[in-house]
């Protein structure tokens, strides 16, 4: 049936148009669940942990599911990356251009400005573009406000020139209608810039202009201008995958003209993309290696006019520490739910949990382990953490110095240039993003703009202030805060002229790339170290196994002692004090058995010694009475007595009562010879079947009951009923069976019971004498087991017979009478 379900399965997934997954995964599945239903079906059917092995099924499927459903994502997440970076050239940028100046002419903020003099131009431009396509989608890109005389009122620019004059390229027509085209701003740039102009009228008078600029390469995805507390969570470039991870070339009549990353392809390698095998729609699949890495790539085909162009989008595999992050972090989840799950279940069945050895030995093995482990997680967790903060730390106080160096350099040369041109050479070459103070007031800024709108306050840091002009710290770092968004800021004195100036460099702006970021530390710790766990989960459950496993047979053992099997015994390969324990408890079971039987034939031969002197004392007693009325009689016959007739009827009176106390004796002396007296009760022969069969769960041999019946109610003695089933299992391991089938049913008014074995069963010979006394085949069997059971069962009126012997089959058939409730209610009324 099993290898039927698996074939099956097989079959399911080749008859599928488009599988889902692969068929290794349907394979394994089909596997897991197979296992599953043997452990619940044929192994053991009431464990509770079969919730556990089912829950735990469960989540293997789901986590391997979620996994590769995952890396399809990506997959597809390139072939999105791809086909927008393929459009973005034209469609795209108008449609950011449209939808902007189209609700920036439904806004009445930008119209009624115009008017006034206080307000701020440059905070409503940036209002403008932060809900603006151009930010969501992350793009370079410009919104700047001119009054009706094309005079500059306010700007925000990102990652485009401040240089770019709308109407030089843009002529604006007498209407309220937005004008878009693109534009040629710098002529050895690959990119594409798209210009829009919007007038505003007021009564058919002209107010002012909006301008919005946007332009794409692949130079400037992933917001690499962007501060990262302006980069959006929602372009469509970046949804599944950082687009900061990918490696994006591009080709145009098989040369490459723009990449994007810090991976550029070799001649061989381009040699592949160009020839690599496309589908029906132009579009692939590519294997590249960089410097033993390798990057799944997706290629893209098109034509545009006469010029074929190659966009390649790659990604790096993910790597193992990645895989077992993913598998751990939702396994970890399910597991947690599990845990609550037993604990659940064993607080509302059992009132006090009561630890086995193997338990507490287990429990033990992973708080030594794991608590350790855990810790050696955290410490590597903050380690790692701080040292990334120490490069952060590090590489901000490169930076300033490097501004420092550079400023002090163009002023030992040009002693008269001017300072903010100065600070602004630096600013443009180093392309550091920095700010300069005096005291405590803000003298320059190269991202001035961010000042201009509001965003932060031109005033120094205090906490900054007090430690570097009161406490006269050299370099001081801190956190800041613009809204929800935390960064670094490190401030240093330096001197230029002889004054003092504080240097500010932050995280904010200039983005520091670490050898292992956050995410990327949390991964590996988090992947590594969960599977260290795991591996001592596994570890301890089974040295604690291999542990309590000795102790767990010595313990059913004594149990089947205490139930009268003495014939038991515990075969091992142990060493040191547990070989010793063990050997013990066999000798101890052997001289057991030694001792009942002299103890038996002691009190057996004492027995009858006693019963021999009662006997021959109460025979004595009754003869000398009749010796002596014999002789009487036989006097009076030889003297013939005239009173002959009425002393033989004397004597035969006499003579007939010591006859029938003789014969008293005698039934005293048979009932002596008798089984002790038995304690009948209403028995369910189902839990003694399963109470016995828990006796050798750790034997060699497995047990299992069939029936259909939910009880078997007879009259008998509970304890002398266990001792039956003892007998029959202890033959069966002693014939070296390996599996004994107990099959119950009712037919009638009897309980019939089925046996069976696949020992090496009963010779023919020996068929007929297995039920007699001191009758047995094994060098220390007293031959008494088999004699005792059907002894017993004829007790309770009762038979049991050997109706099959093989080797490989033993059956004997036991017939017990079912109790009638009712009647025997009746009696006990």
């Amino acid at each position: 049936d099993l290898l039927l379900l698996t074939a099956f399965s097989v079959l399911f997934y080749f008859i599928q148009r488009e599988p889902l997954i692969t068929l290794f995964l349907m394979v394994f599945f089909t596997m897991i669940a197979l296992l599953i239903f043997y452990q619940v079906r044929f192994r053991n059917q009431d464990s509770i942990f079969n919730y556990v092995y089912i829950t735990l099924g469960a989540s293997i499927i789901a986590i391997t599911l979620l996994n590769f459903f995952n890396v399809k994502l990506e997959r597809e997440s390139l072939k999105t990356t791809a086909y927008e970076i393929n459009r973005a050239n034209e469609n795209l940028l108008q449609f950011i251009l449209d939808e902007t100046l189209r609700n920036a002419s439904q806004n009445e903020e930008p119209r009624s400005s115009f008017n006034s003099r206080f307000i701020n131009y440059h905070a409503i431009a940036f209002k403008l573009w932060s809900t603006s396509p151009a930010q969501r989608e992350s793009f370079n890109s410009m919104v700047a406000l001119y009054d009706k005389d094309r005079n500059e009122m306010g700007k925000f620019s990102i990652g485009l020139s401040d240089e770019i004059n709308p109407f030089r390229y843009i002529k604006p027509l007498r209407s309220e209608q937005p004008i878009v085209q693109e534009i040629t701003f710098d002529k050895t740039s690959d990119s594409k810039v798209f210009l829009g102009l919007l007038p505003f009228y007021e009564r058919e008078i002209l107010q002012g202009y909006l301008s919005v600029a946007v332009s794409f390469d692949l130079q400037s995805i992933g917001a690499v201008q962007f501060p990262d507390f302006l980069e959006s969570s929602s372009s469509i470039l970046n949804r599944v995958i950082d687009i900061r991870q990918l490696k994006i070339f591009e080709l145009a009549d098989n040369v490459l003209t723009q990449t994007y990353g810090d991976r550029y392809p070799s001649r061989e390698q381009i040699k592949d993309i160009t020839n690599a095998k496309l589908s029906e729609f132009n579009d692939g699949w590519l294997s590249l290696n960089f410097e033993g890495e390798n990057f799944i790539t997706f290629i893209l085909k098109s034509v545009r006019g006469e010029q074929e162009k190659i966009t390649a989008v790659s990604v790096a595999e993910k790597q193992f520490s990645w895989n077992l992050f993913n598998f751990f972090k939702i396994f970890i989840v399910h597991s947690f739910f599990i845990v609550i799950l037993i604990i659940m279940f064993f607080f509302l069945r059992v009132k006090k949990i009561n630890y086995t050895f193997k338990s507490k030995l287990l429990i033990a093995f992973l708080l030594v382990s794991i608590i350790p482990v855990i810790s050696l997680a955290v410490y590597n967790r903050q380690i790692v953490s701080s040292r990334g903060q120490e490069a952060i730390i590090s590489e901000l106080r490169e930076r300033s110095l490097y501004i420092e160096n550079h400023v002090k350099y163009q002023r030992s040369k040009n002693p008269k240039r001017d300072l903010n041109l100065i600070f602004d050479n630096a600013a443009k070459e180093l392309d550091i993003t920095y700010s300069v103070y005096k005291s405590t007031d803000e003298v320059y800024n190269s991202k001035d703009i961010f000042k201009r709108i509001g965003l932060f306050d031109s005033k120094l840091n205090s906490q900054a202030h007090y430690f570097i002009n009161y406490l006269r710290f050299k370099e001081y770092l801190t956190n800041e805060r613009i809204e929800n968004y935390n960064y670094d800021a490190l401030y240093r004195t330096f001197n230029i002229d002889g004054e003092e100036y504080v240097l500010s460099v932050n995280d904010a702006f200039n983005k520091i790339r670490v050898s292992l970021s956050t995410v990327e530390i949390d991964v590996v710790i988090f992947g590594i170290y969960s599977f260290a766990v795991l591996i001592i989960i596994l570890l301890s459950t089974v040295f604690a196994n291999q542990i309590a496993y000795p102790i767990r047979r010595l313990t059913k053992a004594t149990e089947s002692v205490g139930q009268g099997d003495l014939n038991v015994t515990i075969e091992h390969n142990e060493i040191g004090e547990l070989k010793d324990l063990l050997d013990g408890f066999n000798a101890m079971t052997s001289e057991l058995q030694k001792n009942q039987a002299e103890l038996a034939e002691l009190e057996r031969e004492a027995a009858w010694k006693e019963m021999a002197k009662q006997v021959a004392h109460e025979i004595k007693n009754p003869l000398t009475p009749m010796k002596l009325a014999i002789q009487q009689l036989s006097i009076a016959y030889k003297d013939k007595n005239k009173d002959f007739d009425s002393l033989f009827e004397k004597v035969s009176k006499t003579v007939l009562n010591q006859i029938e106390n003789l014969s008293q004796i005698a039934a005293e002396f048979s009932r002596f010879a008798k089984m002790p007296g038995l304690k009948l009760e209403a028995v369910d022969l189902i839990p003694v079947i399963h109470d016995t069969s828990n006796l050798y769960q750790d034997e060699k041999i497995n047990i299992k009951l069939k029936t259909e019946l939910t009880s078997g109610i007879i009259e008998a003695d509970k304890n002398h009923l266990r001792r039956v089933f003892i007998n029959l299992i202890r033959n069966s391991i002693q014939a070296n069976a390996d599996s004994v089938i107990i099959e119950l049913n009712q037919v009638s008014d009897k309980f019939i019971i089925y046996f069976q074995d696949n020992g090496t069963g009963v010779s023919p010979e020996d068929k007929d004498k297995i039920f007699n006394q001191s009758f047995t085949t094994k060098k220390k069997g007293m031959g008494l087991g088999l004699a005792i059971t059907r002894k017993f069962l004829e007790s309770i009126n009762g038979s049991i017979m050997l109706t099959a012997s093989n080797p490989g089959e033993t059956v004997f058939e036991i017939k017990i009478p079912v109790l009638d409730i009712e009647i025997k209610s009746e009696e006990v009324k």
